[in-house]
């Protein structure tokens, strides 16, 4: 097995942590994320090309590469190549991405940025170990920020980014660069829940889903309801227009459910309930 190197150089490209592997090679699949993730980019697509692999055989018999295979697939890791090859994957895919990508390695390893490159600094004295264990991190995280829509988990999750990018030596991308946030949950899902709460605590069952970890309203029943408690709720419309939004506790679905109150199928809103009851 070939040394650990002493220095790498990871690097950030169109907002996707590109990571390495052991031996310093880099992810042909985050590659295939920043460059848009086409099912035609696919890695495996270009490694059947005979041009790929007549460069993995090159680059595998040149002389500083001949302790370390040029190309690494690991399942449930994806493919590493090194450095040559990156650049021929990314020409690959397009003459605008391989520019993205030679301006990106040209800042990290020179140190110096090039006009179109966003700041990125260079790794110096970490332990390869250290420094796949940062890069793992960050791209775990950022996957975790493309995925989640909640805001403060998701400024959290930002932070715990910005602590290992600097360990790494960067900045993070900015936040509204790696995902997004889901709407601001309007007041009326706000006034929706605190009525909600207000019937139940008078002993109005509103509630006709059976399961009770799930909460199913029908609208005409809880606007009645209101008004006979001379509650002011919500107008139905606004609830309608508005309700796919709430967050605590979440919207699941709008459907018509088996109503535990009345026996026949009713349309409801079904949200997932509160574990201590606590709409919000």
């Amino acid at each position: 097995m070939a040394p650990l190197p002493a220095r790498a150089t990871p690097f950030i490209l169109e907002d996707t942590y590109v990571r390495q592997d052991e031996q310093g090679r880099y992810s042909l699949n985050d590659l295939h994320v920043a460059a848009g993730g086409q099912p035609r980019h696919q890695p495996s697509n270009w490694l059947r090309t005979a041009q790929a692999q007549e460069l993995a055989a090159a680059a595998s018999n040149s002389s500083d590469s001949r302790n370390c295979p040029s190309i690494s697939s690991v399942q449930q890791r994806g493919t590493f190549v090194v450095r040559d090859l990156v650049y021929a994957y990314a020409m690959w895919i397009s003459p605008e991405f391989h520019l993205k990508v030679i301006r990106t390695f040209d800042a990290v390893v020179t140190g110096r940025l090039s006009p179109a490159a966003e700041p990125v600094g260079a790794v110096s004295g970490l332990p390869a170990a250290k420094l796949i264990s940062l890069q793992n991190q960050s791209w775990s995280l950022i996957q975790r920020l493309r995925a989640e829509r909640d805001p403060e988990l998701r400024r959290a999750l930002y932070a715990q980014l910005a602590v290992v990018m600097g360990d790494l030596g960067q900045a993070a991308p900015a936040l509204e660069n790696i995902g997004r946030d889901a709407p601001a949950v309007p007041a009326v899902v706000a006034d929706f829940w605190k009525v909600y709460v207000q019937l139940e605590a008078k002993g109005v069952r509103l509630n006709h889903h059976r399961n009770p970890s799930l909460i199913a309203v029908n609208l005409r029943h809880f606007v009645k309801a209101a008004a006979e408690h001379k509650l002011r709720a919500p107008l139905a419309q606004a609830l309608r227009d508005s309700l796919r939004l709430s967050r605590a506790p979440r919207f699941v679905d709008a459907r018509n459910v088996k109503s535990g109150l009345l026996g026949t199928a009713i349309f409801c809103w079904v949200f997932e309930a509160e574990p201590e009851g606590g709409a919000q």
